[in-house]
Order: structure tokens, then C-alpha cells, then sequence
């Protein structure tokens, strides 16, 4: 969104005739710091000229991950725009073989990776060629977007505590699909959708994946609290990693609530030194 006209528009497109459509209200805020984002709807169709709502869309606070969400639906589901390379040399990919096996039908899963803390796919996009650069811009890519996952599902809890429990949904979107991770920041859950989730399909929008995105949207209605006791599922272990920062995380507000002007993103190695941090207590464990 903050590249290209093309592509902002685009957003504006998607995000008043698809996202909002799905939530109540057509409840949406686009990041007001976006490049290029119009005014009104760019579409084609007669008569739209839809006001395009933009706003603060400010997530976390100084003493924890912080940065911006693209985009804010339902005002509590945080969107983050994906940029993959062209498609004439590049194709986005699932890149854990595992993933192939499993039942494409559950709609999540849990990532299986053995390393401590948050884990990821490898990445998004891979290019032809398996260039290194593409794969890390990749990794931080995906990096990004689970930050906002947690980030976001601890501020939406301490603004309304009946959200405690539930699995909070956070989008990656690419023009042509989207990937969802979740987080339950009281189970200390952390779950990520087995495959992309293809937007388009040969006849225009992939019906079956509109009704999963409805489903993700509406998450207070079509699951339950505390999933992770019936279901047992294994904990993230953000809460060991990040436990002298945790009751900071539980103090974020929205940024809709104190509207925080930041100077970047910081997206670094947040998530390094939780991996580094775990690979250590593993060890102390393992002497013990």
C-alpha cells in the first residue's frame, strides 16, 4: 500500500468491496499514512465513489513491539499488506513440506517447528533462482505479520477483557491471496491457516475462500473460548520468552484509543532474541 498508485488503489478497491462487505457495519480504517491512497473509491462501477476511511491504525506502545497495521477491520482485526515479487519470475509458495500432508480442510493448524518461540513459515515468496535476499525480506515479512498478530491480540483484550480466550485473527494480504495467523494471548496460543487462502479464482472471486475470510472475520461467532483446553494445543511459549514485557503487552490500548505518533516501524529482531532467548532456557532445561 505504500508503494505504487496502482497498488493503493487497488487496496481501496478490495478493501470497500470485499473486507468490509464481510464484517458488520463495513467497519474498516485504512492507515492514513499510505502513499498514493485515494480519496473515494477508484472503481469502475457506476455510481460507487465510495469515501475511502482512513484513520490512526497505531499498534502496541514504547515499551513493546510497535508499529502500524495497513489496514483495520471490524476494529479489531489488523490487516498487513504482503509484497511479493512480480509474477513473471517469481510464485508464492506453502514452503513447509509438512503442509502438503496435512488435511486441507481444517482451516488451521498448528506450525510444528521445534524451535522455541514464535514460529513461521520460511517464507512468503520464493524466487526461481532461491535468492537469498528475496528469502530474508521474506522471513521478515512473515516476521511482521506475526508481531501484529500478538501485538494486536493483546490490545484488543485489555480493550474488551470478554475477548480474553479467543483465538484473535491477524491477515497477510497479497493482491491474490491471503494468509491468517491467530493468537490467544490468555492460552498462549499462537496458530497459523495450513495454506494461502487464494482470493481469485477462474470465474472472479473464490467463493469458498470468501466464506473462510467471513469466517476469520466473524471469530467471536463461529468458534469458542479457550480452544486450547478442549483441543489441547501446544502453548507458543511467548509468555517464558517475553515475560518481563508481559504485563507491559497486556497494558496496550489500540492506537485508535491514544492515537501514539511513531517515527518508524519496528519490526528488527524482535523476534531473534525471542528465538535466541528460548534456544537458552531449552538448554538450562535440558541440565536441570
Amino acid at each position: 500500500m505504500k508503494g505504487v498508485g496502482d497498488e493503493a488503489k487497488m487496496t481501496a478497491v478490495m478493501v470497500q468491496h470485499l473486507f468490509s462487505h464481510l464484517t458488520a457495519g463495513n467497519d474498516y480504517v485504512i492507515d492514513n499514512r499510505s502513499k498514493n491512497l485515494p480519496k473515494y473509491c477508484p472503481c469502475e462501477m457506476e455510481n460507487c465513489k465510495a469515501l475511502i476511511k482512513n484513520g490512526c491504525t497505531a499498534l502496541g506502545s514504547l515499551q513493546t513491539w510497535h508499529g502500524y497495521a495497513d489496514i483495520i477491520l471490524n476494529q479489531n482485526i489488523a490487516v498487513s499488506l504482503l509484497e511479493c515479487p512480480s509474477k513473471e519470475k517469481n510464485q508464492c509458495i506453502e514452503t513447509d513440506d509438512k503442509f502438503e500432508e496435512e488435511n486441507l480442510s481444517d482451516p488451521i493448524q498448528i506450525d510444528k517447528d521445534e524451535e522455541a518461540g514464535p514460529s513461521s513459515p520460511k517464507r512468503i515468496c520464493k524466487d526461481d533462482n532461491d535468492n537469498e535476499e528475496k528469502e530474508t525480506q521474506s522471513q521478515q515479512m512473515i516476521d511482521r505479520v506475526i508481531a501484529q498478530t500478538i501485538t494486536n491480540a493483546f490490545s484488543q483484550v485489555s480493550k474488551t477483557p470478554a475477548l480474553s480466550g479467543w483465538l484473535i485473527p491477524t491477515f497477510g494480504c497479497a493482491l491474490d491471496h491471503v494468509i491468517a495467523v491467530l493468537y490467544d494471548p490468555k492460552n498462549d496460543v499462537l496458530l497459523q491457516c495450513v495454506d494461502k487462502i487464494p482470493i481469485w479464482g477462474f470465474n472472479g472471486l473464490y467463493l469458498p475462500s470468501i466464506v473462510q475470510i467471513w469466517m476469520f472475520l466473524n471469530f467471536t461467532v463461529f468458534t469458542f473460548k479457550d480452544l486450547a483446553d478442549d483441543y489441547e494445543l501446544k502453548r507458543s511459549n511467548f509468555h517464558v520468552l517475553a515475560k518481563y514485557r508481559l504485563e507491559d503487552y497486556r497494558k496496550i490500548k489500540p492506537g485508535k484509543a491514544f492515537n501514539p505518533t511513531y517515527d518508524c516501524d519496528y519490526y528488527s529482531d524482535v523476534l531473534i532474541r525471542m528465538r535466541k532467548k528460548g534456544k537458552k532456557a531449552h538448554k538450562k532445561l535440558a541440565e536441570h
